[in-house]
């Protein structure tokens, strides 16, 4: 079967001609955390595949490539798309579920910005959807903040370093610890207290444990995961690399295949 790519992808070339070939579909943008944890396992997997890296870029652009390809298929899915429309065919199951990682997102804000979050009219930036959790918030403080949409984590982070916004609300906090000298953590999104940052629920939003769910459409994911957890376990392993860079993450890569997916099932 001849198959035909249009989108841009880069191929991670395994020295071993004989080798499988494994395709590995970034499902977010370009410039985010998928991008990143995508880009790590082309490196640490290329001894062991013939990987071609490919931008797809949402959950539609995604399943309609699953559908062309014949073969071993790695990508992700966000815990946030639960019962978005074109998601369906990527949702988490035992048969492709590789493995989960949560993440502990932040409300944040900048050093110099003495505004309290709980002031009326102020703007929050945010994506995937939170909107919701901010409308939360504002109808238990009875005041009202208004959301402003970014496409990315990064974006967000920019936003309040430019004085776009206010706060930021963010499940993935790794731009916000990178810029801890400008930057200060308000409320964790988890349920309890976490390194002294309180609780979103203290001020009576929802606890929120975000996920990344890699998924594996193929005959070999057995296998597969074997050799993913043998790589992270290398010294120079770029996903092991990224993980550790990760405040707030909590990986379940080496666990036992149903702990792992229990991981995620927990959070919905």
């Amino acid at each position: 079967m001849k198959l035909l790519l249009t989108c841009v992808a880069i191929a991670f070339m395994s020295t071993t001609a004989a080798a499988e070939k494994l395709y590995i579909l970034n499902t977010g943008s370009t410039g985010g955390s998928y991008n990143a944890q995508t880009q790590a396992w082309a490196k640490d997997l290329g001894e062991d595949y013939e990987v071609e890296l490919i931008q797809a870029k949402g959950c539609q652009k995604t399943a309609a490539l699953i559908n062309k390809i014949d073969g071993n298929i790695l990508t992700m899915f966000s815990g946030n798309w639960v019962g978005r429309e074109g998601c369906e065919p990527l949702y988490p199951t035992v048969e492709n579920h590789i493995y989960t990682d949560q993440k502990v997102g932040l409300i944040f804000g900048r050093k110099n910005n003495n505004t309290s979050f709980l002031t009326d009219g102020i703007k929050v930036a945010f994506n995937n959807d939170r909107d919701e959790f901010l409308q939360l918030i504002a109808d238990v403080n009875g005041i009202t903040i208004y959301p402003i949409e970014f496409e990315n984590s990064k974006e967000i982070t920019l936003a309040v370093l430019n004085g776009e916004v206010d706060f930021g609300y963010t499940d993935s906090a790794k731009d916000v610890w990178k810029n801890a000298d400008k930057l200060v953590p308000l409320y964790n999104l988890s349920d309890t207290e976490l390194e002294g940052v309180p609780s979103i629920t203290t001020i009576g939003g929802k606890a929120v444990a975000a996920t990344v769910n890699f998924i594996y459409f193929g005959e070999s994911k057995e296998s597969l995961r074997m050799t993913m957890q043998d790589r992270s376990m290398e010294d120079n392993s770029a996903i092991r690399l990224y993980q550790e860079g990760q405040k707030g993450l909590i990986s379940y890569l080496i666990a036992d295949p149903t702990t792992s997916y229990t991981a995620f099932l927990s959070t919905q």
